[in-house]
């Protein structure tokens, strides 16, 4: 109740809300992290992530664009390090379930896929744990989170 009712406050009071954003955005991050073995209410998740897209307006007409291009790079960097993780780049395979993923999702040949560069911005979350049991549900959760933030944030 209270991510929903700030998410409706931020963009009518914005000044207001200025000096609340670095706190408010460690809670969303927290939600929005991922978690394994229990998943987060999905209902916070997107309540997260909404005040999460909200909170660019608070950097008033001139850096609010600037601010909210960061909130879409760091998600969408995020979100390629659990595509990352998902595919074994660290070497226990040759990552050829994240190039499967991308070209599904994005219709786009491995060729073509090679000229994308991984984005560098990200979020600050907690590396994921060496062991694939946990690394791998823990990063399926944080990518599904990620695609709720990009979903917010082009609403």
């Amino acid at each position: 109740m209270a991510f929903a009712t700030l998410a409706h406050m931020v963009p009518l009071y914005p000044t207001l809300h200025r000096q609340l954003v670095s706190q408010v955005t460690a809670v969303c991050l927290a939600n929005l992290q991922g978690s394994f073995p229990v998943p987060r209410p999905r209902e916070r998740v997107a309540l997260s992530a909404q005040l999460l897209a909200a909170l660019h307006l608070t950097d008033g007409k001139v850096g609010a664009a600037a601010a909210w291009r960061k909130l879409v790079d760091d998600t969408v960097g995020s979100a390629w390090e659990c595509l990352r993780e998902m595919g074994g780049a660290k070497g226990t395979s040759n990552g050829a379930l994240l190039i499967l993923v991308l070209t599904i999702a994005c219709g786009l040949g491995c060729s073509e896929l090679m000229k994308y560069p991984e984005p560098q911005s990200r979020f600050g979350f907690p590396p994921f744990p060496h062991d694939p049991v946990y690394a791998l549900p823990l990063a399926a959760s944080r990518l599904e989170n990620m695609i709720v933030v990009l979903d917010a944030l082009f609403r």
